[in-house]
């Protein structure tokens, strides 16, 4: 159940890009309810797993997966044809590629999932809230400073994330040298 949720969330990406380039006035309302849709299924999935102890690897790796390709989606739809900024665009895609890279070589090398983080999260938070701005076409001072919020999340959240591989890769590396010793 938890992982139709995630998969839900990237089922529904299609939609949303396609009322995105819609005119706004007359699409707005299905476009929200298609991202708080996305944005419920995201909580809904952690909780379900959780709550029905169906907590699994695959869920643990789809679950931000299904993040990362609903908010990259959306970013290419917004920027299109909401004025959203390439820049952060770039950042995101920067930070998910560099993340996905990261995930592999660990799930390759030593069998490890990387669950997300707090800040991960609201990083999710900040960039849907950011996107419900330019779907809205809510003020431009509200849209800026959702924008730097969201970017100052990226920042930190690429920070945390790099902090995290360091930490695994050099408690490999003194398991590694520990076992060269002995």
């Amino acid at each position: 159940m938890a992982n139709a949720l995630s998969l839900l969330r990237i089922a529904l990406a299609p939609f949303i890009v396609y009322f995105l380039q819609q005119p706004q006035e007359q699409t707005v309302w299905w476009t929200l309810a298609l991202l708080a849709t996305a944005a419920l299924s995201d909580l809904a999935d952690g909780f379900v797993a959780r709550r029905f102890n169906q907590v699994s690897r695959s869920g643990r790796m789809l679950d931000p997966l299904a993040d990362k390709i609903f908010l990259v989606s959306v970013g290419f739809a917004l920027v299109l044809w909401r004025d959203f900024p390439p820049w952060l665009l770039v950042a995101l895609l920067v930070r998910d590629l560099g993340i996905v890279v990261a995930g592999a070589f660990l799930l390759g090398r030593r069998d490890t999932v990387v669950s997300p983080n707090r800040i991960g999260k609201n990083t999710t938070v900040a960039l849907v809230l950011t996107a419900v701005s330019f779907v809205l076409a809510a003020p431009e001072v509200l849209r800026h400073a959702l924008v730097w919020i969201s970017a100052l999340f990226l920042l930190l959240s690429s920070v945390s994330y790099v902090r995290l591989l360091r930490t695994m890769l050099d408690g490999e590396a003194r398991s590694g040298k520990r076992r060269r010793r002995a």
